[in-house]
């Protein structure tokens, strides 16, 4: 497909490649070069969208632009035929690093593929590739070819081979940051498993079906369910901060493990690592990862923090709150089966300020009893197909929202009365639900609403429990 195009230094031009548009980009004014960061394609996998295989240029891949006229002037592929969602849009950073008795201009980069990348960024040179996370689907690369060694597994989707990283990948859109006095790059990093399957409807191998074009069955991307979601989910689902040393090819230091949340980074001359984690705000030794300060922010700490000066006074702000694929799909593997209501603010910190951040003074409510389950088991087991299938991008994987979108399992009984009219028709559309008319039956409506009573019923049940244990 042809990019849109852009404009750079007053001038039009326009690139064109195939796969999806870029998603970042960096620009080196010394080379006069533009680094763009290419995505995946669509349909995910590569079966459906190239049966005769391929390289599938330049999916996946950073590439290097003459910034005045758009021209070619190299790539690098990080995943060739890529079919996991390893997109190469991640943050990019230039630096000129000591490599092997000279001074290399390099370009780098923790994509999600799992392998830290350092090329030459006049070049495109691979000078290094290493894996900074735990991974399934490939070995090593092959420094000859600069291509990564596929495993047997790799492209085996039979729903029970785990593939590691995840379509989360081993670092995602939180940046990372380079210190130049201490040498270290600063990685937020995922480690999450996924269990891909080949499509068993024909809905999954066509386009404009309701949901992400993906290629795959979605109804098996179920995270455990409850009661024991968070037992699962915390062996399972872990992120941690990475100091990695580029010029070494392996970690410095790590920092502990824990549920994924981890935010950006940022790295200063005062040998400090700043993020965001969890509710937390943190500064870090950036020489060896001890914890120095933390702030209690009481929402979520997602987004990179930025320093600066004014009238003399250094201060770190952040943006805090939660968003993204991990409140609105994924709640459960960040916070658990429910979080707090969300509470977005910009916090600002100054060296020797004694003021606290507020308190998020909204107080989760309990679980209201639901409306009884009418359904069968054979209802509720397609109801949870659809809604894995239709729903869950929005709604959460099984239901655990992360709090920006309707908690399905709090559904009114007035609102069970006109499900059909919501879900199918559009009755809230105004309000961000779309009618799914076109590709939910009136039928299978039905079994996604059955599917939201059996788990609020449970959820609901739970919850009396809980309440029952600590009054005796």
């Amino acid at each position: 497909m042809e990019m849109a195009a852009q404009t750079w230094n007053g001038e039009w031009w326009k690139w064109g490649g195939g796969g999806t548009a870029w998603d970042s980009f960096v620009f080196d004014p010394n080379l006069n070069l533009v680094y763009l960061g290419v995505g995946n394609g669509s349909p995910w996998n590569q079966k459906l969208r190239s049966p005769g295989g391929g390289d599938n240029l330049f999916l996946a891949s950073i590439v290097a632009v003459d910034a005045d006229t758009g021209e070619y002037v190299w790539h690098y592929q990080t995943a060739p035929g890529d079919t996991w969602d390893y997109t190469a849009t991640q943050h990019m950073i230039l630096a000129d690093l000591e490599w092997q008795g000279e001074t290399r201009k390099v370009i780098m980069q923790a994509p999600k593929n799992g392998f830290f990348y350092v090329l030459d960024r006049a070049t495109g040179e691979l000078l290094s590739a290493e894996p900074y996370t735990a991974m399934t689907w490939a070995t090593h690369v092959d420094m000859a070819t600069g291509k990564p060694v596929e495993t047997e597994t790799a492209r085996v989707f039979d729903g029970e081979n785990v593939t590691l990283p995840s379509n989360a990948g081993g670092h995602n859109w939180p940046p990372m940051s380079y210190n130049p006095d201490t040498g270290l790059v600063y990685i937020p990093t995922l480690q999450v498993g996924i269990q891909f399957k080949e499509p068993t409807h024909e809905r999954d191998t066509k386009p404009a079906q309701g949901y992400w074009n993906q290629g795959f069955d979605r109804t098996n991307y179920v995270l455990p369910q409850l009661p024991n979601i968070d037992e699962i989910v915390d062996s399972g689902v872990s992120g941690q901060l990475l100091a990695w040393d580029p010029v070494a090819g392996e970690a410095r230091w790590k920092g502990n493990l824990g549920r994924v949340s981890g935010g950006g980074v940022l790295s200063t001359a005062g040998n400090l690592v700043f993020q965001g984690h969890h509710d937390q705000f943190r500064a870090l030794n950036a020489t060896n990862g001890d914890l120095l300060w933390s702030d209690e922010v009481h929402t979520v700490a997602m987004a990179p923090p930025i320093t600066y000066s004014l009238d003399g006074q250094q201060y770190v702000a952040i943006a805090v709150g939660f968003g993204g694929g991990l409140a609105a799909e994924a709640g459960a593997v960040s916070h658990g089966w429910d979080t707090d209501a969300n509470m977005s603010r910009v916090l600002v910190y100054k060296l020797g300020g004694t003021a606290e951040a507020p308190a998020n003074e909204v107080v989760r409510q309990p679980l209201p009893e639901p409306p009884p389950v009418t359904g069968t088991q054979e209802q509720i087991a397609l109801g949870q197909q659809i809604f894995q299938r239709h729903c869950s991008v929005c709604h959460g994987d099984g239901l655990r929202t992360g709090g920006l979108t309707p908690d399905l399992k709090r559904t009114s009984a007035g609102t069970h009365e006109v499900w059909q009219k919501i879900v199918r028709e559009g009755l809230l559309q105004y309000g961000g639900m779309p009618g799914f008319g076109q590709f939910v039956t009136e039928q299978e409506a039905e079994a996604v609403r059955q599917y939201v009573l059996d788990v609020a019923n449970t959820a609901y049940q739970l919850q009396e429990s809980a309440k029952l244990e600590t009054t005796q």
